[in-house]
C-alpha cells in the first residue's frame, strides 16, 4: 500500500509538473485556473462567445469563491469609441471539486491582451492566467453595415454542424439545390468536433465551405459537467444535427436549443424514421413524428424555424470525401433562413439613429442648448457685474457689493439649475418595446424588442438584467466603454449610460413564466381570464375554427366577456416575419396596429399596459410610455 502510494504520489507530481509548463494553466493556493482548449470565434459580430475556463479547487474542506475577469489588465482600444472594459464573474468551488466556468461576452470588441485575472475572495491569493495569444478569447470587431439604409453584401452566416463520425453532415451548396455531405473517418463510438459553416455569395446565391470550429456545445452532452444556456449558441444563424448526435444531447442541452430556435434561431434536423419522444419538448406537434426517407417539413417555432429532413441515401464513407445530392423539395430554404437574420444582427445605429427610431422624451439638441446656456450665463454676468455697480452706485450703497455678489452668484447657480432640470430633467427615464412569443404549453416566454435608457447623471447608472437575456448596444461611433459581472445576472457598470445621452439596445431573451391567459365557457358566453400580470389594454383571440374575437380593459386577475368579430382575417404575418425585417421598432409597431394578421388558430394577442416580460434594468428609473405586446398560444 506504502509503494501504491508513492506511485501515485510520483504521477501526481508529474501531471501537475506537466500542466505548470503549459501556458494555459495556473496554480493559485488551493485553486487550479486551466483555459480549456479548442478554438474560439473571434470575427463573430453578432451574439454572445463564450468563455470556457476550468476551476479545480485542490482543498479538502474548505469552499472558495473565485472571481475571473477578462481581461487581467483591461485597456482602452485605439480608435476604437465602442469596446468593452472587462467581463467577470464569481463561482463558487466545493471542496475537491472543479467547475467549468463559462463566461460571456457581447459584441463589442475587448483589449487582446491574453491575460485573465484569479483573485480567491477572503484570502490574499491573486495571480494571472497566461494564454497564448492565439488561444485567446473573442474580439469581436463591429461590422461596417453601421447606418440603418446601407445594406451589408459583406454578411456571411455562421452555421453550427454537429454530426456523428462516419456520419453525414448536409448543408445546402448552392443554386443547384445540393446537398454537401462531409464523412469523417474513425469509430461511431465518439463524437466528431461541431463544425461552424460560412457562407459565402456565389452567383447571386450562396455556398458553404467549413472553418475552424468554436466549441460552444460544451456541456450540452452526456458525461460533460457544464451547464449550457441558449446565450452559448447566439453567435449562429443557424444549427444543423444529424439524428445520431442530436440523441446525445442533455435535457440541459435540449433546453438551451429549444430557446435558441424560440429566439430566432434556425435549426435543421436531418434523420430517418421515429423521432425521439423528447422532441415534443420543443413542440407538441412533434409527439411521435415518423420522418420518412426524402422527406421535407417546415415548422415555425416562436421566432424561429425548424426544418425536418428525411435523409438521403449517403455514399460509403471515405476520409475526407465530399459528394453531393439532390435536396428535397424546399430544402434551399434552409440557408436562406440564415441570411433572414442579416438585418437583425449585421446592422448597428448610432446613439442618434437609435434615439430617432425610439425616441425617449424630447429630443436634445446639445448645440442650441450650448448656445442658450451662453446667452444666459452672458447675461447674468452683466447683471452681477456693471448693472449691480451702476444701482449700487445709484442708490449710493456701493459697499453692499460685499454681500450682493455672492448673494446674486447664488442666485445665478440656482438658475443654471432649474434651467437644466426643466429641460434636460433628474430623473432616470426608460422605454421598452416588445414582443412577446408565450407558450403557455412549454412555459417558454420568448422576447424581441429595444430598451432605452437615459440619465442626467453618470453615476448610478448600473443596469441589470437576467442571464437569459442577449443585448446588443446600439452604440457604434459613439463612446462606449463598459464592464459586465455575470455573478448575480449580467450587471453593466461604466459608462454604459452616460450622462445625458440615451442608451439603446436591441433584445432578445427567453425564459420560464408562469403568466397565461384562461378561457372558460359559461352560459354560452366565451370568457377570457387575465393571469399575464398587468392590465390588457386589448385582446384578440382566433379559435381553431378561425373565429376571431376581441375583449379590452381586462384588469390583472379579473375576466371579461369576449365579442365575436366578423370580417377579420387572420394567419396573414408570421412572427418570423417580424424577426427576420430591418426594424424591430417598426414590426412591433405593425403587430399592435394589426393584431389579428399574426394570430394562427388557437392564438391570443395582448397589449398589456406595463411590460412584465422584460426586466426594469434602472431600478429608480421613470418609466416612458411602452409598448409590451404577447402573442400567445394555448
Amino acid at each position: 500500500m506504502k509503494h501504491a502510494r508513492v506511485v501515485l504520489a510520483s504521477l501526481f507530481a508529474l501531471i501537475a509538473a506537466d500542466l505548470s509548463a503549459s501556458p494555459t494553466f495556473q496554480a493559485i493556493g488551493d485553486i487550479w485556473i486551466v483555459r480549456n482548449p479548442g478554438p474560439y470565434a473571434r470575427d463573430a459580430s453578432s451574439g454572445y462567445a463564450t468563455h470556457r475556463i476550468k476551476i479545480w479547487n485542490r482543498s479538502s474542506s474548505e469552499t472558495h469563491r473565485v472571481h475571473l475577469r477578462i481581461p487581467a489588465e483591461p485597456r482602452g482600444l485605439p480608435g476604437v469609441n465602442a469596446y468593452l472594459h472587462s467581463v467577470s464573474k464569481t463561482f463558487v468551488i466545493p471542496p475537491s471539486s472543479s467547475v467549468d466556468a463559462l463566461i460571456h461576452q457581447p459584441p463589442l470588441p475587448v483589449y487582446r491582451e491574453p491575460t485573465i485575472a484569479v483573485s480567491v475572495i477572503g484570502k490574499q491569493e491573486k495571480g494571472r492566467v497566461h494564454f497564448r495569444s492565439m488561444e485567446y478569447l473573442h474580439a469581436a470587431a463591429l461590422p461596417t453595415a453601421v447606418h440603418p439604409s446601407f445594406v451589408s453584401y459583406a454578411f456571411e452566416p455562421r452555421v453550427l454542424i454537429n454530426v456523428w463520425r462516419n456520419h453525414y453532415a448536409y448543408i445546402v451548396l448552392d443554386q443547384a439545390d445540393k446537398l454537401i455531405s462531409s464523412a469523417s473517418a474513425g469509430s461511431r463510438s465518439s463524437m466528431a468536433p461541431p463544425r461552424p459553416v460560412n457562407g459565402s455569395h456565389y452567383d447571386g446565391l450562396r455556398r458553404a465551405y467549413y472553418t475552424t470550429p468554436p466549441d460552444v456545445t460544451s456541456g450540452i452532452f452526456k458525461g460533460n459537467g457544464s451547464k449550457p444556456i441558449w446565450l452559448n449558441y447566439t453567435t449562429f444563424e443557424g444549427v444543423v444535427y444529424s439524428e445520431e448526435y442530436a440523441q446525445h444531447l442533455t435535457p440541459a442541452g435540449r433546453n438551451a436549443l429549444w430557446r435558441y430556435v424560440d429566439c430566432g434561431g434556425s435549426l435543421a434536423y436531418f434523420g430517418n424514421g421515429k423521432m425521439p419522444a423528447w422532441w415534443s419538448e420543443l413542440d407538441p406537434r412533434l409527439a411521435d413524428k415518423d420522418l420518412k426517407h426524402g422527406a421535407f417539413e417546415k415548422y415555425e417555432i416562436g421566432f424561429g424555424s425548424l426544418y425536418l429532413v428525411g435523409e438521403v441515401d449517403a455514399p460509403a464513407a471515405s476520409t475526407g470525401s465530399t459528394e453531393t445530392h439532390e435536396l428535397p423539395d424546399g430544402a434551399i430554404n434552409i440557408a436562406k433562413s440564415w441570411y433572414e437574420s442579416e438585418p437583425t444582427t449585421a446592422r448597428r445605429h448610432t446613439a442618434q439613429g437609435a434615439a430617432d427610431i425610439l425616441p425617449l422624451g424630447k429630443r436634445f439638441n446639445f448645440i442650441a442648448s450650448l448656445q442658450r446656456f451662453f446667452l444666459m450665463g452672458l447675461l447674468l454676468a452683466v447683471l452681477i457685474g456693471p448693472a449691480q455697480l451702476f444701482v449700487l452706485k445709484r442708490i449710493k450703497r456701493r459697499e453692499w457689493v460685499y454681500w450682493t455678489t455672492p448673494a446674486l452668484s447664488i442666485l445665478a447657480c440656482g438658475a443654471f439649475v432649474l434651467y437644466a432640470s426643466v429641460t434636460i430633467g433628474w430623473r432616470q427615464q426608460t422605454r421598452v418595446v416588445s414582443l412577446t412569443h408565450l407558450d403557455q404549453q412549454t412555459g417558454r416566454a420568448a422576447t424581441i424588442g429595444w430598451a432605452a435608457y437615459y440619465s442626467p447623471m453618470t453615476s448610478g447608472t448600473e443596469l441589470r438584467f437576467d442571464e437569459n437575456t442577449e443585448l446588443t448596444p446600439l452604440a457604434y461611433g459613439d463612446k462606449l466603454v463598459g464592464s459586465i459581472d455575470w455573478t448575480d445576472g449580467q450587471l453593466l457598470t461604466g459608462g454604459w449610460v452616460p450622462a445625458r445621452v440615451p442608451r439603446h439596445f436591441k433584445l432578445r431573451k427567453n425564459e420560464d413564466r408562469p403568466e397565461r391567459i384562461d378561457l372558460k365557457k359559461e352560459g354560452g358566453a366565451l370568457k377570457v381570464i387575465n393571469r399575464l400580470g398587468a392590465r390588457v389594454k386589448s385582446f384578440w383571440y382566433a379559435d381553431h375554427d378561425g373565429k376571431v374575437y376581441q375583449a379590452s380593459k381586462v384588469s390583472n386577475g379579473s375576466e371579461s366577456v369576449l365579442t365575436e368579430t366578423n370580417g377579420v382575417k387572420i394567419g396573414l404575418k408570421k412572427l418570423r416575419d417580424v424577426y427576420a425585417c430591418q426594424d424591430w421598432v417598426a414590426e412591433i409597431e405593425a403587430v399592435k396596429a394589426s393584431p389579428a394578421a399574426y394570430l394562427q388558430p388557437g392564438q391570443y394577442f395582448a397589449e398589456l399596459k406595463e411590460n412584465v416580460f422584460v426586466e426594469k434594468a434602472l431600478e429608480e428609473a421613470k418609466a416612458k410610455p411602452s409598448i409590451s405586446l404577447v402573442i400567445g398560444k394555448f
